[in-house]
């Protein structure tokens, strides 16, 4: 995390994150980050493996405005 503050719901377990803190979501895991406050959030997604790309991504839900 890059700046600010966000929940991060993955699996069964759910974390708060501030700057400069990092974690690490498994392949295939449903995952959810939502900004607990209406603050500046910065962030930065990195994927590894043999795979990288966006075309396999399902969404379960999209509460918003881009997709």
């Amino acid at each position: 995390m890059l700046s600010g503050i966000a929940r991060i719901i993955a699996g069964d377990r759910e974390l708060f994150m501030n700057t400069y803190e990092s974690t690490y979501i498994p392949t295939g895991h449903k995952h959810l980050m939502d900004p607990p406050c209406l603050c500046n959030l910065g962030m930065a997604e990195v994927q590894s493996g043999g795979h990288l790309g966006e075309a396999d991504i399902v969404r379960f839900e999209n509460n918003y405005e881009f997709a």
